[in-house]
């Protein structure tokens, strides 16, 4: 049997590209978390915003994470980090770290340094 002009014939055994696999977490709760867990820190004015598939918050003008429901990842300086949504007590204290790294550069934080 041939496939019709306007639909490609697929092959045995051909690679088909896997669905995205369900998230375990909601971002939304993920990032709702971890901004709890930063005002714990002393951290202020955390500005976090969510949909279905992403989520997000701003610890400093220059700190933004990311959480996707699987991981939440950050650039800073270059470099990018992420952290399995599992271990948002260590994300949170990191970034604690860092935002008060970054307080001492010129930027300083969202609370003014």
């Amino acid at each position: 049997m041939t496939a019709p002009p306007d639909r490609p014939r697929s092959r045995p055994g051909a690679h088909t590209p896997a669905a995205r696999p369900a998230t375990p977490y909601r971002p939304g709760d993920v990032i709702r978390d971890l901004v709890t867990l930063l005002r714990g820190h002393g951290l202020g004015r955390l500005y976090w915003s969510a949909c279905t598939l992403l989520a997000v918050v701003s610890v400093t003008p220059t700190l933004t994470v990311w959480c996707d429901g699987q991981c939440l990842t950050c650039r800073f300086q270059g470099t990018r980090t992420a952290w399995p949504v599992a271990s948002t007590d260590q994300s949170a204290r990191d970034l604690a770290t860092l935002a008060r790294t970054q307080s001492h550069q010129p930027g300083g934080t969202h609370d003014g340094g």
